[in-house]
């Protein structure tokens, strides 16, 4: 199945073909367009507008740069089929009627940028259970209101490049380096050697630290770089 998607220049021109009146509202306009295409989270790499926070506005497709500032988690009882909530005595779920619940666990942020915070939430929770509080990421998403509290929500899709740590500026330098010297190297390195490379260059940072930050295939002890798809 492929994902329905609309830029914000595709929406403004569907906008004024179909509701030339109302065009200039945009949250509007993409709020029918969902509903005439039956989808919710419309996510297109080109349709992301890069943001500070005090800048985001609701239904807007964004990239953030953002500290991840606290981690929250949120358990509730649901159907093992569906996921829908089960209440207190339920003993079938309404939704699809499967009688096998469990209770799921979500994470979500408080995350911030130097203009204003706001929390961050996923469709698909294993893509946020690796945001590291004090580091900072870029993360792309379609901003939501909550209507409990009228502050923004960032709400990520199921795509894990939505989601990128961003590297301290040594770190940086350290990983282009391993990546440089392993370019020299057509069949790869053996593990042994690029450690002791690594070590000879004096990098403040691991051996480790530093081969899980870049792309690399490390099969049967020899480390090449990885081919891009």
């Amino acid at each position: 199945m492929v994902e329905k998607t609309i830029t914000e220049k595709e929406l403004t021109e569907w906008a004024n073909k179909k509701y030339p009146d109302y065009a200039n509202n945009t949250e509007l306009m993409r709020m029918c367009w969902e509903k005439e295409q039956g989808v919710t989270y419309p996510l297109t790499q080109k349709g992301f507008i890069h943001r500070k926070v005090k800048e985001i506005k609701e239904g807007e497709f964004v990239e953030l740069k953002v500290l991840i500032a606290k981690t929250h988690k949120m358990e509730y009882n649901g159907c093992c089929n569906c996921k829908k909530k089960i209440q207190t005595g339920q003993t079938v779920c309404s939704k699809c009627g499967g009688k096998d619940f469990m209770t799921y666990t979500w994470k979500y942020y408080s995350v911030g940028d130097n203009t204003g915070t706001l929390v961050v939430k996923a469709l698909y929770p294993s893509n946020i259970e690796d945001f590291k509080c004090g580091k900072i990421y870029t993360i792309k998403g379609r901003v939501n209101k909550n209507d409990r509290n009228n502050k923004y929500e960032l709400m990520i899709s199921g795509d894990k490049n939505n989601v990128k740590p961003m590297l301290d500026t040594g770190l940086e330098k350290s990983c282009n380096a391993v990546l440089d010297y392993l370019d020299l190297f057509t069949l790869g390195v053996g593990e042994g050697k690029l450690r002791e490379w690594v070590k000879e260059q004096g990098f403040k940072e691991s051996f480790d630290d530093i081969i899980g930050n870049i792309k690399v295939c490390n099969k049967d002890g020899i480390i090449t770089l990885m081919k891009e798809d």
